[in-house]
């Protein structure tokens, strides 16, 4: 295990060092973690080793015999086995923390299971009700008659276990995970001969514990696997000998089911229980012991589940997740079952309702028989693609031949009970919730690997080869792939950041206690929530708190007088604390090329470009400029300008003079403005013909130190605002202070570079893709369906360009399709007083083609090309 940590490191450091210098590695990754590409080539594997074992069935025995025997003797030794199969999945995984960060809960789920164990590990079964509790309402957590999560507990009492060491609860998810393994060995080796249990193991702890959701979030997922293999796996023990440690298993196992999936853990206790019983009871005075042992034990852990429920409902028959209901009206978690429509606190919060209707939609979707279908085949599909992919699917189809055997066949019709009755009766699925079947499937694929190396064809021990290559070889390779997809993709993993967690990082930074009120803006995500507190809110260094009318803030505000008060809107591209006294002021969060950010220049401004400013409360009123925003109209009539001789670049040779146009620009818009890639513009002549009143005295006003810029748009961004406004041509220095003011409120100064040059092609949408705006000689939009040929002359538009001198712009261009300097045929200045200048161009004969040529464009300063933002052309 030391040697698989030293080299598993070193390789996560080797990768993070290599990803850094060659950032399209993502890419890949992801590529390999896409389950329908691991299909492709899974099935691919499984073919070359049928191939192979048919044409070669020899080929490799004595190796792969020698290992075996080895493996074997190893897994004699049971216990070490359940050790190693424990440590296994978490050496590997800690082993990544140099690439795979430790996750940030993001999703309500997670902080639920969060509070729960919050709540455990500070000796507290439940929590009273806060006093402010409205403010702290959130999905899937309710504060009357106590505070608590709606979620069973096994969950949260994993992740407490680390919290109340002062450790980190993602360790208490490492911790689950190991148990899993664990747990499964030891289940498998009452089944199985003690190698297939060890291999069973190792194979659920690289399939379905390294990199996926159940190591790498809070949501949960190793928890009922544990209790499921608890219980599958001191079943045939309790029949051979019933010792009283076996009967603590199975009575653990129930619990844990109880207490993770309890839907799917009671379908799976029913057939296994029942039978037990029947088996004990036949013989009733050889099984006393172990039947009022059992009986005490399910005695013991029913009573702890009624207590537990009566303590936090106030009745011992009433789950969390029932009363949970009553408050905020979730769909009732039965097909047949109808929904809690009159919930009392359903409608009072918005996140809260959008999730009751989606997860209603869901579950009125699945009452047409259309519906349902599609519901059951997105749940099988989800199900197959997560357990089994063709490689684990292989050993199914000897199934037939092993279910001549009565346990085996009692597993199978067992599995396909909870599946189906989870698959039809609930409305909702997630690989997790069939967790505690795990156990079962893995006796079940590898009661087939036996049998399939048993095979013979023709004289030949076709199977044992087939087993050798299309299972095991392919089978490692596979698992390899998978982890080293997460290595080249971290984020495909790991939620390494929210913008929650990163606010919370800068308030630990700061230090003191703080009071942050959450404005979500009306299309606030309610799969992402801020609004979650500790189980003890009073004592939280941090507290989350709805921002709700002026009177209960101010009520808020009385109970917590020594807080630093702040207001997040959790909505906008990059959060950031505004101090609430500063609320209704402008607040700039961020400035941009408005054509989109330069891979050198992360904020900052040059002379006379359009630059787009993000952030909050930037203009009175939106509802005036919710149409077009018109921004590239000449300035004042074309025949001003005085016909100039412009430098420029023709190929890669300076120096050439290059004749200036005077035709006016296309009429442009700018449809969206994203913080993290610019505008997204259209020729006004394919827009929508919506249209806005002019720019009036609600428009805001934006100063560049004491120089005032134009303002062309003002328009929504996402969650939060934007407005586009040329910048003064004459502006100079090395900075500039920036300041917005909207109505009558200013926002405070903010300072930016001041660049000389900062050019950014103009892009549009194609296809939900960007490409530079890139016109024909005829003025016709170059799109996929109407490419540029080789050749021809195009026409591009850049803003951001520098100073105008008397003959136009004071630094050459330079224009290049494929990474290649293309011939610069035209410089159009007609509208270079309006922050656009137009450059027409030659495609090169050797460009290639495609849809997404790499197009960029440079000006030239002091003999430095600064290029702009990256954009793509389609060339035919």
């Amino acid at each position: 295990m030391a040697l698989l940590f030293a080299g598993v490191f070193l390789l996560a450091l080797l990768l993070k060092w290599l990803s850094a210098k060659f950032p399209a590695w993502g890419q890949t990754g992801a590529t390999l973690l896409k389950p329908e590409n691991r299909e492709t080539w899974e099935a691919i594997a499984v073919g070359l080793g049928a191939v192979l074992a048919l044409t070669a069935p020899r080929f490799g025995r004595h190796t792969f015999g020698a290992l075996e025997r080895a493996f074997s003797r190893f897994a004699g030794h049971r216990t070490h086995a359940i050790l190693a199969a424990a440590a296994f999945p978490v050496v590997v995984r800690l082993a990544l923390l140099p690439l795979i960060p430790i996750p940030q809960p993001s999703i309500p789920d997670e902080f639920g299971h969060l509070l729960l164990a919050d709540t455990f590990a500070s000796g507290r079964i439940t929590n009273p009700t806060h006093p402010m509790w409205r403010h702290f309402e959130t999905l899937y957590v309710f504060h009357q008659p106590t505070y608590t999560s709606q979620y069973p507990i096994a969950q949260g009492l994993i992740l407490a276990v680390p919290l109340a060491l002062h450790a980190h609860p993602w360790f208490g998810i490492c911790l689950s995970v190991a148990l899993m393994c664990a747990a499964s060995c030891r289940m498998l080796q009452g089944w199985l001969p003690p190698k297939w249990a060890l291999l069973g193991a190792l194979l659920a702890g690289a399939r379905w514990g390294i990199v996926t959701s159940w190591m790498n979030s809070y949501w949960g997922g190793a928890a009922g696997a544990i209790g499921g293999a608890l219980l599958v796996g001191a079943w045939p023990r309790l029949l051979q000998r019933g010792r009283p440690f076996d009967v603590l298993m199975a009575g653990t196992g129930l619990f844990v089911l109880s207490q993770s999936r309890p839907f799917e853990g009671l379908l799976l206790s029913l057939p296994v229980g029942a039978l037990l019983l029947t088996r004990l009871l036949s013989k009733p005075r050889q099984n006393l012991r172990v039947l009022a042992t059992l009986t005490g034990v399910s005695i013991l852990v029913a009573g702890s589940v009624l207590y537990y429920d009566w303590r936090v409902t106030g009745n011992p028959l009433q789950m969390p997740y029932q009363l949970h209901k009553q408050f905020y009206g979730t769909p009732q978690n039965l097909l047949w079952s109808a929904p809690v429509m009159q919930a009392t606190r359903v409608k009072q919060q918005r996140d809260i309702w959008d999730n009751f209707e989606w997860q209603l939609g869901l579950f009125q979707e699945q009452s047409s028989w259309e519906g349902f279908i599609q519901a059951m085949q997105k749940k099988l599909k989800s199900f197959w693609e997560f357990y089994f992919q063709p490689i684990l699917s292989l050993p199914l189809l000897l199934l037939p031949l092993v279910m001549r055997r009565r346990p085996i066949r009692f597993l199978f019709f067992t599995a396909m009970f909870v599946l189906l009755a989870g698959f039809l009766l609930y409305p909702f699925f997630f690989p997790h919730y069939v967790a505690p079947l795990t156990g079962v499937l893995l006796v079940l694929m590898l009661q087939g690997a036996r049998c399939l190396r048993t095979l013979r064809w023709p004289h030949q021990r076709f199977g044992a080869a087939l087993f050798r290559w299309s299972l095991v070889t392919a089978g490692v390779v596979s698992c390899s792939l998978l982890v080293l997809g997460g290595m080249l993709c971290p984020a495909c993993v790991s939620t390494g950041a929210t913008a929650r967690s990163r606010v919370a990082d800068e308030l630990k930074q700061r230090g003191g206690q703080h009071l942050v009120l959450v404005r979500y803006s009306p299309t606030h995500d309610f799969n992402y929530p801020w609004v979650y507190n500790s189980a003890n809110v009073d004592k939280s260094p941090v507290i989350w708190a709805r921002e709700l009318d002026q009177a209960s803030v101010t009520e808020l505000f009385r109970r917590y007088p020594d807080r630093e008060a702040w207001l997040v809107h959790a909505d906008d591209p990059n959060p950031k604390l505004i101090l609430y006294a500063d609320k209704d002021r402008p607040q700039i969060s961020a400035i941009l090329n408005a054509a989109g950010k330069s891979p050198f220049f992360k904020e900052g401004v040059a002379p006379g470009s359009i630059v787009t400013l993000f952030g909050d409360q930037l203009a009175a009123s939106l509802e005036s400029h919710a149409g077009e925003c018109m921004i590239s109209l000449p300035q004042g009539d074309a025949r001003e300008h005085p016909h100039t001789l412009l430098p420029g670049f023709d190929g890669s040779r300076p120096g050439v003079v290059i004749p200036g146009l005077e035709e006016p620009l296309p009429a442009m818009t700018m449809e969206q403005a994203s913080v993290d890639s610019g505008g997204v513009f259209a020729l006004g002549g394919e827009t929508s013909k919506k249209t806005r009143d002019p720019l009036d005295a609600k428009t805001p006003t934006v100063r560049f130190g004491e120089l005032p810029g134009t303002v062309l748009c003002v328009m929504q961004s996402g969650g939060g605002e934007s407005v586009t406004v040329l910048v003064p041509p004459v502006l100079a220095g090395d900075s500039v202070n920036v300041v917005v003011r909207s109505g009558e409120n200013e926002s405070k100064s903010k300072a930016f570079p001041v660049l000389p040059v900062n050019p950014g092609i103009l892009q549009t949408s194609q296809s939900g893709k960007r490409a530079a705006l890139v016109l024909h000689a005829s003025g016709d939009l170059v799109a996929p369906r109407n490419p540029a040929r080789h050749g021809e002359i195009l026409r591009m538009f850049l803003t951001g360009f520098g100073v105008l001198g008397a003959n136009g712009p004071q630094f050459p261009f330079i224009v290049g399709v494929n990474n290649r300097g293309a011939s610069l045929r035209a410089v159009n200045c007609a509208g270079c007083r309006g922050g656009i200048v137009e450059l027409r161009f030659e495609v090169p004969q050797e460009a290639p083609s495609g849809d997404e040529v790499p197009l960029s464009a440079a000006v030239v300063v002091n003999g430095q090309p600064v290029f702009s933002n990256n954009s793509t052309l389609a060339i035919r």
